[in-house]
């Protein structure tokens, strides 16, 4: 949004709950600390606290779509969820709002500052809850949730790879995908129809050839199994050292606990950015 043409208020909550979804640029830190003064942690923090609220609140909603109550039922849950910090008291000079002070009372007016922005946070969430990673009730994000999550957001310099099926008994009839950011340093890989391994004889390693690097030692992405009976898996790709430029993945099958240098004997998926 242009910030040139927005009331300062408004631009207050909009910052207020684009710090909740997201890093704020340097740019958008230091226009949240002019607009709100004095004030900036204790309404980062609480804002922090809508957003859980929020998360509380639409843990089993259909992430699709809004519902239309989202104002009551994010008030609801989230006064319940905040009761224990009511106790906290106010400052000597009244001005500055508490934690205790992000859901008003039974019958009070609500504060025109936190209000808004209270509303705004759980909006931009609520909005984007398809890729937000949470688990069922506040709990851990599942693999899936967060691959899903990472497609949805989408960093810009995201790659997004199919697996090519080498000819390999362990990969016959199986597809998949990667993803995969130099910048965040985070991604997954989906696999379907890979073969299980028991991993008392074998196991799965991934290895990432980084163009910045010597091509001929790849990074160790991460050892994994494939359990018996699982249909689609995903699996969170983890580089042993800092992955610079990207280019190519191959899973290799290595003895338990992988190896620090594949003689890549056997190489049943490989995904490569093109040309």
């Amino acid at each position: 949004m242009n910030s040139s043409s927005t009331p300062p208020t408004d631009r207050l909550d909009e910052l207020l709950a684009e710090s909740m979804v997201r890093a704020l640029a340097a740019e958008e830190t230091r226009e949240l600390e002019s607009l709100a003064g004095a004030e900036t942690e204790t309404l980062v923090a609480s804002a922090e606290q809508a957003a859980v609220a929020t998360l509380v609140a639409f843990a089993d909603e259909d992430p699709a779509s809004m519902p239309a109550d989202l104002q009551s039922k994010l008030l609801q849950q989230a006064q319940t969820h905040f009761a224990q910090a009511q106790t906290e008291p106010h400052s000597e000079s009244g001005n500055t709002p508490q934690h205790g002070d992000v859901l008003p009372g039974p019958g009070s007016k609500p504060s025109s500052v936190v209000f808004p922005w209270l509303l705004a946070a759980a909006a931009s969430i609520a909005a984007i809850f398809g890729w937000f990673p949470v688990g069922g009730a506040g709990g851990p994000a599942s693999a899936s949730e967060q691959f899903q999550g990472m497609i949805a957001q989408a960093p810009t310099d995201m790659l997004r790879l199919d697996w090519t099926v080498l000819e390999d008994p362990a990969s016959e009839g199986a597809s998949g995908e990667l993803l995969w950011s130099d910048t965040e340093q985070r991604g997954y890989m989906r696999f379907d129809g890979l073969q299980s391994n028991d991993p008392t004889v074998s196991q799965y390693q991934l290895w990432i050839f980084d163009d910045k690097t010597d091509t001929a030692t790849p990074v160790d992405g991460g050892v994994f199994d494939i359990p018996a009976g699982t249909g689609e898996i995903i699996v969170a790709i983890d580089p042993k050292i800092k992955i610079k430029e990207a280019f190519q993945f191959a899973i290799t099958v290595e003895k338990p606990g992988g190896v620090v240098v594949s003689k890549r004997e056997r190489i049943p998926l490989l995904a490569a950015v093109p040309g």
